[in-house]
């Protein structure tokens, strides 16, 4: 399963604007096919256990904490915020 390509696909110019509901879109559709289980959240102690765990939320999260380094930078620089 992989982001709708609008989401990933821009052409000509760099747009947002949609964002946010096509990745919660992904997000439930995603969950209903592949639930993340509760003893796979990631940061509890951090962040709390959540009901709703998405896709999203476990990329937030894993970004939160220098896993692989560089990737933040990298994110922030390309106009992301993370927690």
């Amino acid at each position: 399963m992989r982001l709708p390509q609008q989401v990933t696909m821009h052409e000509n110019t760099y747009d947002d604007s949609d964002l946010e509901p096509l990745v919660e879109a992904y997000d439930h559709e995603r969950d209903a096919r592949f639930r993340i289980p509760l003893e796979q959240q990631r940061h509890i102690q951090e962040f709390g256990q959540l009901d709703f765990y998405s896709w999203s939320e476990d990329k937030a999260r894993q970004m939160a904490r220098e896993e692989r380094s560089g990737v933040s930078e990298f994110v922030r620089n390309h106009g992301f915020s993370l927690r």
